[in-house]
């Protein structure tokens, strides 16, 4: 079974815990700042300190320096991580599983920059590691001109160094992680690059290094510890979603082994599944992007409490079928330990695969015949191996689950920490608030008529801006992880929206982040996991949508629906809630359309004759190519949009009371 490794899976995180919260990771920050977000509290600082890195020396001080001290200045490690100076003949770094290692930088041929690295030991190459950015086949990959430093991490917990790369190239600074995954199949270990890397360049802006990255995708925990399950998951849940324009990722909590601590299931649906388990205080990748959804692969069910998962997956429209069994190791990884393949025709020939004359020959008195394959390293006998399969089945009952995912991120976070997650309204002009043991001054004066000016200062730190507004809202969110953010709604004269979001976990306040694709309106903030925010739909009249929001890995607005949800054109009037439907509107003649009885079904497929003087209620869209409407006796209707324009036959003048605001 070949597992690819997703980091986008990682993708999925914000620093806290056991390290220090005193991090620096954004467009201002010191280099010094953010190798101790990584490097975390040190009880005295050495040679190799990352404060001591930019120390100037005189010729004099140079000559008097140990090779080893010039090392110290080159690199920097704490639990879990490593940082070295790029240097263009080798690296020394320890890497697991391997150990002590060198990496090798390796020139592209056509390109002439800097495109990978070879990872080294006793003369024998283990592996090797492509940090160029691909683009698509139509256009060229981003090498590095320059690569300045070099990080080393389990980013993903799955017991394999990850490799952090950060320079130059004809792009500006980019920063690129590559993870490595062992693929059963060749007993070989590889390295992909991250699938979006530039949300993490979006979050540090201009300025970033390899530790502060690593604290930021390790949530400040590079050694893989936390203090609770609980924690853990809710951080590894939410950096999946990090650069997905929803989080379309579903989750589950299961007992996986005969341990009371859960497992959590992360679910791509209909592409791979994933799981992590809790041991001894520290977060395990156990299944790592297992896929399924194609090739006759329906997906994975796994017996609780036994540490077995199942597989069913066939080959040639089912001439041959699989049962997989799949095992929990002393590490904690699950993977393939048996096998049976059962041929549902005659291999006449004996090459096991079917040919048109076998298929052609096939009936249904044919009873077929089985084989078992052994993947432990054993050497077993076929009646040894369906004694093993047997051994595992049995006493594991009847009770079987899919391994797959049925919450999203708001419902898994309900069952982790977000009960304990704290938002608090802020008014007035002067506001003073304490996150992190750090505190924060908030003022907000009037410098001239329809504008207001926000100032956010903590100790030295100060930012300030002025602003075009009518009205503003703000709330400090604070998540049980110690993170803290301040929102800032600011609604003009125009009813023009912009979200100001300001991370509080930094020693120094910087620009903040802005997020214009929803807006709050009127509308205020009283759970953090849990919030609503509207937009302007510009279909069948102009009418309002929602989408409900939780607060996402980097702090920034992250939405759990694949679809938008129409709402009453007054939702977005003060002092007016968030309505649960949009308008109606009345067909003027009658209509042929596609229909479903399940109104949240994606696919709507049987026709539907509408009279003339039907009432249709706005219900959602995907913005893009369709919109669905119920009718009175609750079936969804559907019409096709393009551009915004219905399509086909129908157009907005064969409605009466077609919304309109602004």
């Amino acid at each position: 079974m070949k597992r690819k490794i997703v980091v986008a899976c990682i993708l999925a995180l914000t620093l806290t815990g056991c390290v220090n919260t005193d991090l620096s990771m954004n467009a201002d920050s010191t280099e010094e700042a953010s190798k101790e977000n990584a490097a975390g509290e040190e009880d005295s600082k050495s040679s190799d300190d990352p404060s001591d890195k930019k120390t100037e020396q005189t010729d004099e001080e140079e000559d008097e320096t140990s090779e080893e001290e010039d090392e110290a200045e080159e690199s920097y490690s704490g639990d879990g991580y490593q940082v070295v100076a790029f240097d263009e003949n080798s690296m020394k770094v320890t890497m697991e599983p391997f150990g002590e290692v060198e990496l090798i930088p390796i020139i592209d041929k056509d390109a002439g920059k800097w495109s990978s690295f070879k990872i080294m030991q006793d003369d024998t190459e283990l592996a090797q590691v492509y940090y160029s950015r691909y683009h698509s086949p139509k256009e060229d990959d981003t090498y590095y001109d320059e690569i300045s430093e070099v990080g080393i991490c389990d980013i993903n917990f799955d017991g394999i160094s990850d490799v952090v790369v950060v320079g130059d190239t004809q792009e500006g600074e980019m920063i690129q992680i590559c993870a490595g995954e062992y693929e059963d199949y060749s007993d070989s270990y590889n390295y992909n690059t991250f699938s979006k890397p530039e949300a993490i360049e979006d979050y540090f802006g201009s300025d970033f290094s390899a530790a502060a990255t690593i604290a930021f995708l390790t949530d400040g925990h590079p050694d893989g510890q936390f203090d609770s399950y609980q924690e853990a998951y809710e951080m590894i849940a939410s950096r999946y979603c990090l650069g997905h324009d929803y989080a379309d990722y579903e989750y589950k909590l299961i007992y996986f082994d005969d341990d009371d601590v859960p497992e959590l299931v992360i679910d791509y649906p209909g592409y791979s599944v994933s799981m992590y388990t809790f041991a001894d205080g520290k977060l395990i990748l156990s299944i790592d992007d297992w896929g399924y959804g194609a090739g006759g692969n329906g997906g994975y069910d796994y017996y609780p409490k036994a540490g077995l998962v199942v597989n069913y997956n066939t080959d040639y429209a089912g001439a041959i079928l699989y049962t997989n069994y799949m095992t929990m190791d002393e590490n904690y990884k699950v993977s393939l330990a048996y096998s049976e393949k059962y041929y549902n025709y005659e291999d006449k020939d004996g090459d096991g695969v079917p040919s048109d004359d076998e298929l052609d020959d096939w009936s249904e008195d044919y009873e077929g015949k089985t084989e078992y394959e052994c993947y432990t390293g054993e050497d077993l006998t076929q009646d040894e191996i369906l004694d093993r399969i047997s051994d595992l089945v049995k006493g594991t009952g009847d009770e079987i689950d899919g391994l797959s995912g049925d919450e999203n991120l708001i419902e898994l976070n309900d069952e982790l920490t977000a009960p304990s997650w704290k938002v608090t309204k802020l008014e007035g002009e002067e506001n003073s608030f304490t996150v992190g043991g750090e505190e924060f001054e908030l003022s907000v004066n009037v410098p001239e008529e329809y504008y207001k000016e926000f100032t956010l200062s903590n100790g030295d730190s100060q930012y300030q801006k002025k602003i075009l507004c009518n009205t503003e809202n703000m709330f400090l969110i604070e998540k049980a992880n110690g993170k803290s953010y301040l929102y800032i709604n600011i609604l003009d004269e125009g009813n023009s929206d912009t979200l100001y979001v300001f991370d509080l976990n930094n020693t120094k306040i910087s620009e903040p982040r802005i997020y214009e694709d929803y807006s709050l309106f009127y509308n205020d903030i009283t759970d953090a996991n849990s919030f609503v925010l509207l937009k302007a739909e510009d279909i069948f009249g102009r009418s309002v949508v929602k989408k409900t929001f939780t607060v996402g890995f980097d702090g920034m607005p992250v939405s759990v629906d694949k679809f938008e949800y129409y709402v009453g054109i007054d939702s977005i009037n003060p002092g007016k809630p968030v309505g649960e439907t949009g308008e109606t509107i009345v067909t003027k003649k009658e209509m042929t359309l596609d229909s479903s009885d399940n109104i949240d079904s994606e696919y709507y497929w049987t026709e539907k004759t509408i009279p003339a003087g039907s009432n249709l209620t706005l219900y959602k869209t995907d913005g893009e190519t369709y919109v669905d409407l119920i009718t009175d006796d609750g079936v969804g209707v559907r019409f096709e949009i393009e551009d915004g324009v219905i399509c086909d036959e129908y157009t907005e003048d064969d409605f009466e009371d077609v919304p309109v605001f602004g």
